[in-house]
This record gives C-alpha cells, structure tokens and sequence, in this order.
C-alpha cells in the first residue's frame, strides 16, 4: 500500500512538473506570436503611409539619382518595400519553418527592375538581415548569373564602384 502511494505521489510530481514546463512554453510562444502581430501592425502601418506618401523613402535615404539608376519611381520602390514587407512577416510567423518563396514572389523576383531595386536600393536600407531577405538574395543570384554583370554587382548598392567597370 506504502508502495502505491510513494508511486502516485512521484507520478503526480513528474505530471506536474511536465504541465508546468508544458505551460511555460505556451506562454513563451504566446508573448512571441503577440510580438510578431505587434510588429506586423506597424510594418501595415508604415506601409499605408508609404503608399501614400512614396517620398517617405527619402527619410531611408532613397534619392532621386538612385531612382534613376535602377530605372524605378518612387511609388514602386514604395510597392516592393511593401510587398517584401509583406512576404517577410509571413516567413517570420512561420519561423522554424524553412523559407519557400511562393510563385508570385518568384514571378515578381524574374523582373529585373525588381532585381536591381531590391538589391541596390530597398535591401540594406529597410530590411535587416533574415532567412526571407538571404533566401530572397539567393534567389536573384541564381537567376542572374546568367547575366554576368548583373550577377556580379547584385549586392553593390547604388553610389557604390560597381566592378568590371
């Protein structure tokens, strides 16, 4: 009888503690997933604002001359800044989870104006280091080194000395 109760009380502590630590980790990612939705709002936010207002990217140090060099406006650097924005907080709700860029992305990171602005323009100024921002930038190598020069000087942003002259 000693026995049966020594066991329930050990199974009883070891249930407990398991809910604690089960609880704990519930909780740890509840205050994560309130972070990311936190973030999310303001990243929606300062998308609204940008595309109201695209010379907003000015306060990122976006200028005129670096618009013109890759061939792009104002309003839609403030489109990709937004769509990539968009697909970042989408891979970073799914953390753990390896970053697959879906068919739209892939289609929109086959136009070389989106090429040359991601790379040149919006990628060190607004959107830090990732798995969607390092999955993005393979991506484009793949699919430039093809075009030598482009491949080469993918990463150089604008104002930059490009190589190979």
């Amino acid at each position: 009888m000693q026995i049966a109760s020594t066991v329930i009380a050990i199974l009883s502590c070891v249930i407990s503690v398991i809910s604690a630590i089960i609880a704990a980790r519930a909780v740890r990612a509840q205050r994560h997933i309130s972070a990311h939705q936190a973030a999310f709002s303001f990243v929606v936010k300062m998308s609204e604002m940008l595309q109201k207002e695209p010379r907003l990217l000015q306060m990122h140090g976006v200028t005129e001359a670096e618009l013109k060099a890759v061939e792009a406006s104002a309003e839609e650097v403030a489109y990709l800044v937004i769509s990539f924005a968009a697909g970042e907080a989408h891979h970073h709700m799914l953390e753990g989870n390896p970053v697959v860029l879906g068919k739209y992305r892939e289609n929109l990171l086959e136009n070389p104006k989106v090429q040359r602005v991601w790379t040149q323009v919006i990628r060190h100024r607004m959107f830090s280091p990732s798995k969607f921002s390092e999955e993005v930038d393979r991506y484009i190598k793949a699919n430039t080194a093809a075009e030598g020069a482009a491949a080469t000087n993918a990463d150089r942003p604008v104002g930059l000395p490009r190589q190979g002259g």
